[in-house]
């Protein structure tokens, strides 16, 4: 049996290590009795880091005068590149179906939501117009108020679609920067909502370090946490727990409530643009929407754990330093 020096290249191990070995002789004796060749398309091995590398492996039989098989030739090529290149060509694929069916949904929202505030533009600026013309003015006022309302929630409709069609797109650097530092800065901003709400807030200790757009995940905090204080309900003691907890390795951080909670059928539904678990509320319903891109932008997770009535917990995940 032999070897060529290219062969020890792709196994990376010399031509004594490599003689003998199981993957030259496997299927050898199939080819020795047909005396047709092979073509194994596809193995796998490990070399000495732990590396997996992809090679096709070729088998023919070579003859001796009189026409008996008397070698076998084996042809290995190190496909692992191509293989690689399959893989991330299947994954942008699914990427791009993905981004597309999320285009089209994006593309559909945003069409319902911005011509409703229109058709009420439009409604009574017709009614305004046939007041006008045959000289009714007692209703001229209030017409005025209900085109104005629609005009300004179409402009945080607008808005708020911008916001979102921006993030990952404008970025500031990621840094270094404790989880406990990006609460302080979420608490700042909304120590308004959480003073008028008479909202205790309970803050843990020893945060991890993340490497994050800072203003970005403050901006997640300020969302979620203005949220909680929205949606409290009843509540006769309203209480917000900011913290952390370790699936594994990977630390999950949350901000929970003890308000009104989700019901189970609307866990994913509130991450859809403009979506808003209570109609009757202020604000356009894309504020979730917006966490969820932020959240994702910095390759993490994010997710609800909560029932109707018993209070809300929202779940997500960042780069920690170890992951810079």
């Amino acid at each position: 049996m032999l070897v060529n020096q290219a062969y020890c290249k792709i196994s990376e191990a010399t031509k004594d290590e490599a003689i003998g070995k199981t993957v030259l002789r496997e299927r050898d004796n199939e080819v020795f009795q047909t005396g047709k060749g092979l073509d194994l398309t596809e193995r796998t091995y490990t070399d000495r880091d732990g590396n997996c590398h992809y090679v096709s492996v070729k088998k023919a039989p070579l003859t001796d005068e009189s026409g008996k098989v008397s070698h076998v030739l084996t042809i290995s090529r190190d496909i692992t590149e191509h293989k690689r290149e399959d893989e991330e060509r299947e994954r942008l694929l699914k990427e791009i179906e993905t981004k597309n069916s999320e285009l089209e949904r994006f593309s559909y929202t945003v069409s319902h939501d911005l011509r409703s505030p229109l058709i009420t533009i439009q409604g009574f600026a017709r009614l305004l117009q046939e007041d006008l013309e045959q000289g009714r003015t007692e209703d001229l006022q209030s017409q005025l108020e209900y085109i104005e309302t629609a005009a300004i929630k179409m402009d945080r409709l607008i808005t708020d679609t911008l916001q979102l069609s921006r993030i990952g797109r404008v970025v500031n650097p990621p840094e270094d920067v404790p989880f406990g530092a990006l609460v302080q800065d979420a608490q700042e901003q909304t120590q308004e909502q959480i003073k008028s709400g008479g909202v205790e807030v309970t803050v843990a200790d020893d945060f991890p370090t993340v490497h994050v757009d800072r203003m970005r995940i403050v901006e997640v905090l300020v969302n979620l946490i203005t949220n909680s204080t929205k949606y409290m309900g009843e509540q006769r003691h309203p209480k917000i727990d900011i913290g952390y907890r370790v699936d594994g390795k990977t630390p999950v951080f949350f901000v929970q409530d003890n308000g009104m909670g989700i019901d189970k059928g609307q866990h994913e539904t509130v991450f859809e643009l403009f979506h808003k678990v209570d109609s009757s509320s202020n604000g356009t319903g894309a504020g979730l929407a917006i966490v969820k891109r932020i959240i994702e932008v910095h390759e993490g997770r994010i997710w609800i754990e909560s029932e109707e009535g018993k209070g809300c917990t929202v779940c997500f995940t960042l780069p920690d330093t170890s992951d810079s």
